[in-house]
């Protein structure tokens, strides 16, 4: 199994609502900063329009086909162009019509844009090598998508099934979206700057790229950063060096924020703290639970019980703006 799959299974991602902008210009919408571990997406039908959003200098132009993901906390601002009022997500929203999740319509009879937009929930997303490599945003431009078969297939079926009053719909684009999400970012690591550091890149890297295979395939080893760098062909000190540069962290810190969000996933779903302990490589539950109470702040049993569950579908007009959970 190669590292970004691996990871990418452990990414609890749930959409928790979708719907339709159906918006004629002038005209504008406040999106608020989505709640607790949120992400917020927005793929372009038809039409025309421009984003504004924390940490983005000026305004990023969105045409027919582009997809946004939003991975920062903040919130958006979607506009046919400058000057327009945009007004709150929230004021709209009740008057949204029922479908696959609901149609908001605003707007003043001029050049028309169809969204569909949505939200994810991911749950621990700070303690995801993945999740905490991702830039604020991820945009995939129509011509991008449309050169990756997979993903233009998956577009289609999510603005197909928006709308629709079909039996099943909003389920359909509640799954097509999580599979988006995972399209998304494999995109966008095989368009990204090489030169950029951090967890993506250093999967590329020759050695750095081995050394997280190594870790991934069999977390559970006694590794050292001396047996880690005799596997890869490096020496320890250069292996500590371009490891901690690229990942952030140093092999051994990774390896067990590795070992403690896997465990972590595995509680949640009901494995018994002794299983956990042997996958994750320790030898006996007290040394285990020491660790994770360590990097977790709670015991592992205390975790498991505070954290198992089976989370409820969000509202749809309440999710984004954080009104419902």
């Amino acid at each position: 199994m190669d590292v970004l799959t691996d990871v990418m299974q452990t990414v609890r991602l749930r959409s928790t609502l979708c719907g339709l902008m159906e918006m004629t210009a002038p005209w504008g919408v406040r999106m608020p900063p989505p709640a607790g571990s949120r992400l917020w997406f927005v793929v372009v039908s038809r039409g025309t329009c421009s984003l504004e959003m924390e940490g983005l200098e000026g305004s990023l132009p969105l045409a027919g086909g582009d997809l946004v993901i939003g991975l920062s906390a903040g919130g958006c601002v979607l506009r046919d162009g400058p000057g327009s009022l945009a007004e709150p997500f929230e004021q709209l929203a009740q008057a949204g019509e029922a479908g696959a999740g609901f149609v908001v319509r605003q707007g003043g009879g001029g050049a028309a844009v169809r969204l569909v937009w949505g939200a994810f929930t991911i749950e621990d997303r700070d303690d995801n090598p993945l999740m905490a490599s991702l830039p604020a945003y991820i945009h995939i431009r129509a011509e991008q998508s449309h050169s990756v078969a997979s993903l233009a297939s998956t577009l289609a079926c999510v603005v197909s099934e928006a709308g629709s009053e079909q039996p099943g719909a909003y389920t359909i684009v509640s799954r097509m979206a999580d599979v988006l999400f995972v399209q998304a970012v494999r995109l966008h690591l095989r368009e990204d700057d090489p030169s950029a550091a951090g967890w993506l890149r250093a999967l590329s890297h020759p050695q750095i790229g081995a050394a997280l295979r190594l870790l991934h395939e069999s977390p559970a080893d006694p590794w050292t950063v001396q047996s880690l760098a005799q596997s890869v062909g490096m020496s320890r000190s250069t292996l500590s060096a371009q490891f901690s540069r690229l990942v952030g962290h140093s092999p051994m810190h990774y390896l067990t924020s590795w070992r403690m969000y896997k465990a972590a996933t595995s509680l949640r779903e009901g494995a018994s703290i002794a299983r956990v302990a042997r996958t994750v490589g320790y030898s006996t539950d007290a040394a285990f639970s020491k660790a994770f109470r360590r990097h977790i702040g709670r015991a592992p049993g205390e975790y498991r019980r505070s954290r198992r569950c089976c989370p409820g579908q969000a509202d749809a007009r309440g999710a984004l703006a954080g009104n419902s959970d």
